[in-house]
């Protein structure tokens, strides 16, 4: 009896395969539980990327996927105006310029004061061209009309202004009318004195950094008479207009016009 126990424990080679066995499938089965619970960095929960305020799933979040959610998050932090955003914000009359913060606006740029223009001039609501500091003055065109023999007369102006300067003033015309070798009419001719004027037109307040543009001003002239022994018919003659400042007196500009009969 003892004998046939002692036999049953007799390694033969038979068991020992079956042993090989059993040893290799626990270790496999040891292996898989380890690389279950062992962290694969491919197989992380996706980390969360954000790409101009949104933010999306990392690798393997794709859309219908598992194990990554996609969300979306607003960037709620505003933009912090400023004076090169091209955006017409902050105090600024015109698009990055104009206001208390911004550079000035160039000619052409809205504003609401001269502070705002880089010319130092704002009007209309638009930055103009600076002022020259002068007036300009232009006598465009002249009327006139024959009367009885020997006679004719001046029937109208045409004038253009620009005041240039900082302030403004209210204009007149002086109108003188010469010969055409430099003898004025009517106002002691022969010394060549100026005399009083031949006519005169009041004009209106012409504003600082204004334009009178050309206008007509129908004016009643005195006949240049032949009995002054200077006008004959068909001789030419000048018409000489002075820009006066009604308020000084000051002649501001003259300007001429050689009227061919």
């Amino acid at each position: 009896m003892d004998g046939q126990n002692d036999a049953i424990f007799v390694l033969t080679p038979r068991k020992l395969e079956r042993i090989a066995y059993i040893f290799i499938i626990l270790a496999l089965v040891a292996l898989l539980i380890f690389f279950a619970f062992i962290k694969d960095p491919t197989c992380e929960t996706p980390t969360n990327t954000t790409v101009s305020g949104t933010t999306t799933g990392g690798t393997g979040g794709s859309a219908g996927g598992t194990g990554a959610v996609n969300t979306t998050v607003k960037n709620t932090t505003a933009p912090v105006p400023n004076c090169t955003d091209a955006k017409k914000n902050q105090d600024e009359t015109d698009v990055d310029c104009g206001g208390a913060k911004c550079l000035l606006c160039e000619q052409g740029k809205k504003c609401l004061a001269n502070a705002d223009c880089a010319t130092g001039r704002c009007t209309g609501g638009f930055c103009v061209a600076p002022l020259s500091g002068d007036v300009t003055f232009a006598l465009k065109g002249v009327d006139y009309t024959g009367g009885i023999t020997n006679s004719a007369k001046v029937t109208g102006l045409e004038v253009s202004v620009v005041n240039g300067k900082s302030t403004d003033f209210d204009a007149r015309l002086e109108v003188y009318v010469k010969t055409a070798n430099g003898n004025y009419y009517l106002n002691q001719p022969v010394d060549d004195e100026k005399g009083d004027p031949y006519l005169t037109v009041n004009l209106t307040t012409i504003k600082s950094g204004a334009t009178l543009s050309p206008q007509q001003y129908d004016v009643k002239g005195a006949y240049l008479y032949s009995l002054t022994d200077i006008y004959a018919a068909g001789d030419d003659f000048l018409v000489v207009v002075d820009l006066v400042d009604a308020d000084s007196g000051e002649v501001l500009k003259t300007a001429q016009k050689k009227i061919e009969v």
